[in-house]
Formats: structure tokens, C-alpha cells, sequence
């Protein structure tokens, strides 16, 4: 009922405000795209509701801006379904959130973490989807310097500045989680995706 309601409020707004939508895309699109982004507000609000109950809101939100700076250009796995991606929310965004907030980590288990993540950017970023295939030779080289710099950015930041460090370390862990090939086994899905057509 509240995501009929929102769809048909959502979709009449963007009918009367922008009509060009409709022209380009057609209804069915743009309805699809809006189931998207209920999935996507009502999958955050729950997270962050579970992660207000515990007690870690705004350090979910800090975890959330460093994740999301390399996740933009790293890409990586995407689960099949909603529930999949609600479960999987939980386990690589709140539990490591939780280990930010509790955990001080030594810099010997930092400087394994640093490491782990740049050769993992090196050999497997950017992971592509089969849905969104990153064919061209050009984007995926300039992805994988762009998450090369924000790996050495971030290393520099977590040695030599205490403040925001364990979010951006467990960042790194889980991107690099994200990007591995086992993930994509795990899940039942396809790594290399690019292969089957590189364009130049």
C-alpha cells in the first residue's frame, strides 16, 4: 500500500513537473526506475534505523561517505534480489561499522589491510556486472588509477591522521571484499563481464 501510494505520487509528480521524462524514457521506464529508488530509501532507512537501535548512526554514515568515495569507480558485486542486498547491507555495513566504532586495530593488521586492498585494486578493479559491463579499455583504466589514488589517499590517512581512520581502513576491507572474484562466486554471478565485448 505505502509503496503503491509513493510510486503513484512520485510518478505523477514527475509527470506534471517533467514531461520531456516521459517523452524520452515512457512510463514503464521511469516506474521502474521509482521502484528502484523506494527499494533503495526504504532498504537505508531500515539499516539505519537497526544501526540507531545499536547505538552507531553517524559512525554509519561516516563508514557510508568513505565506502561510497571508492565503491563510486571500484564498482563491484551487486546482489540478485532486494532481500539479498538488505542482508548483505547488513553484514558489509553495519557489522563493520560496529568494528569501527570498538575495535583499535594495530598497525601491523593496518599496514595488511592497506596492502591487501591495493593489490586487490591492481588485479581486480573495476568490477563490473553483467548488467552494467565495463567495456571500454579506456574507462576501466581510468577507474582502476582513480581507486589506486584513493587507496593511497586513504593509507596516508589512516597513519598519519587517528581521526575518521578505522572507517576508512574497514572501507578498504570491504571494497576489496566486494571486488574479489570469490564474491561473485559466492553470490552465483559473473566476474569479467567486459569480456564478452571490449571496445576501445
Amino acid at each position: 500500500m505505502i509503496k503503491e501510494k509513493f510510486l503513484s505520487w512520485l510518478l505523477l509528480f514527475l509527470e506534471n513537473n517533467s514531461p520531456k521524462l516521459f517523452d524520452k524514457y515512457g512510463r514503464d521506464k521511469i516506474k521502474y526506475g521509482a521502484e528502484g529508488l523506494y527499494l533503495m530509501l526504504y532498504k537505508l532507512l531500515a539499516i539505519f534505523l537497526i544501526a540507531w537501535i545499536i547505538g552507531i548512526s553517524i559512525s554509519l554514515l561516516k563508514f557510508l561517505t568513505f565506502y561510497s568515495i571508492i565503491r563510486t569507480f571500484s564498482f563491484g558485486f551487486h546482489a540478485k534480489s532486494s532481500f539479498q542486498c538488505f542482508i548483505l547491507s547488513i553484514i558489509f555495513f553495519i557489522f563493520p561499522t560496529y568494528i569501527a566504532v570498538n575495535f583499535n586495530f594495530s598497525s601491523t593488521f593496518s599496514i595488511l589491510i592497506c596492502i591487501f586492498s591495493f593489490i586487490s585494486t591492481i588485479l581486480f578493479a573495476p568490477a563490473d556486472t553483467s548488467i552494467r559491463p565495463i567495456k571500454s579499455i579506456r574507462k576501466r583504466l581510468f577507474y582502476k588509477l582513480f581507486v589506486l589514488i584513493t587507496v593511497i589517499i586513504f593509507s596516508f590517512f589512516i597513519f598519519y591522521s587517528s581521526m575518521n581512520s578505522n572507517y576508512m581502513l574497514m572501507a578498504l576491507l570491504v571494497n576489496s571484499i566486494m571486488i574479489n572474484p570469490i564474491t561473485y562466486k559466492l553470490g552465483g554471478q559473473k566476474y569479467e563481464n567486459y569480456r564478452k565485448e571490449v571496445n576501445l
